[in-house]
């Protein structure tokens, strides 16, 4: 049935929400449909990919210069999430993600080292921070260019002894990005990362929310030979990960 005027804003309102208007826009088109829905509708999915893209492709350059600047002081940073993505293939495409800023974790001694380089390079923090307090500090660069949330967590302290940081720092795999080296973590523990922010950040939006179900299903199948679901139960357990979607 075609769809009723009034649609068109209520369904893109929908796709933005979840994230998922670059993929839909890509998947239209390599099926050779995009003649087939209303042009307004055409419009925005193509407006939303594009604009994703060039942003996507700004915060890869952000990145690489943060990441030299913290190298160049001797400091391997480990992504997180969606910066991942810039490293490994887990979208077909770089500009599908959206990435609302890039997430980099440093070992808690090195954490003020880094917020220095970071303001050094035109980034403000976004008020007074205590590493007792806070699992990360979040930083706007001066052009508005680059949105960054420096960790010394990965998780919420609330949560903080629910992962062995040591293991993270021990099994991370070690990865470049143009210029800069950096760190990644294993399959293991993004899978436990995606579980446990997804669930304790954003108050169970994996289970809602399109977006994020397409980052889990798309990094699962990426990591899906080297995913070791026993060792990510045994670590966290059943319990307490229903717990940070149930409570």
């Amino acid at each position: 049935a075609p769809l009723l005027p009034c649609s068109h804003a209520l369904i893109s309102d929908f796709i933005d929400k979840n994230g998922v208007g670059p993929v839909i826009y890509l998947k239209i088109k390599e099926m050779g449909l995009l003649e087939k829905i209303p042009e307004v509708l055409e419009a925005h999915l193509r407006y939303t990919y594009q604009r994703n893209a060039a942003r996507n492709f700004a915060l890869e350059i952000e990145l690489e210069r943060c990441l030299m600047a913290l190298n160049q002081k001797g400091i391997q940073a480990m992504l997180l999430k969606g910066a991942i993505t810039f490293v490994k293939p887990i979208y077909p495409h770089a500009g599908l993600r959206f990435l609302s800023d890039i997430d980099f974790l440093v070992k808690s001694q090195e954490f003020a080292k880094a917020v220095a380089i970071l303001e050094d390079l035109g980034y403000t923090s976004d008020g007074d921070y205590l590493l007792s307090h806070h699992h990360h500090q979040s930083f706007t660069h001066q052009t508005g260019i680059g949105f960054i949330e420096l960790h010394h967590c990965p998780v919420s302290l609330r949560y903080a002894d629910w992962i062995d940081l040591e293991s993270w720092w021990a099994e991370a795999d070690a990865v470049t990005l143009g210029r800069a080296s950096a760190l990644i973590p294993s399959p293991e523990h993004q899978m436990l990362h995606l579980l446990l922010h997804n669930g304790m950040s954003h108050y169970g939006r994996l289970l809602s929310h399109i977006g994020r179900q397409l980052d889990f299903a798309l990094n699962v199948e990426f990591y899906r030979n080297e995913i070791d679901w026993e060792t990510i139960g045994k670590r966290i357990g059943l319990l307490k990960l229903l717990e940070v979607y149930l409570y």
